[in-house]
């Protein structure tokens, strides 16, 4: 279960670290907007297996201001399952 729980651990890091690169990168919001969303399915799967929910407040206010608001969810939960991760090396 531990090992899973790792791997699952890293596996959210890593797409967090991915997207927030996407996110602080020149590229157009829309497309930011986009390739973040893209993901969300995908990270709140695994989440899910760890029992995590993604949840943020959706400003519904342009693809920049959503964009953010979705990094900064993912920065916190990334941020926590860090430390955790720390527990489990």
């Amino acid at each position: 279960m531990t090992i899973n729980l790792k791997s699952d651990i890293q596996s959210i890091i890593q797409s967090i670290f991915l997207l927030h690169h996407i996110a602080y990168s020149k590229a157009a919001w829309m497309t930011k907007y986009e390739l973040v969303c893209g993901q969300l399915d995908s990270i709140n799967s695994v989440l899910g297996s760890i029992g995590m929910k993604l949840e943020w407040h959706d400003p519904d206010d342009g693809y920049q201001t959503d964009t953010m608001a979705i990094i900064q969810a993912l920065d916190e939960i990334g941020e926590e399952l860090a430390i955790v991760l720390d527990v489990l090396e």
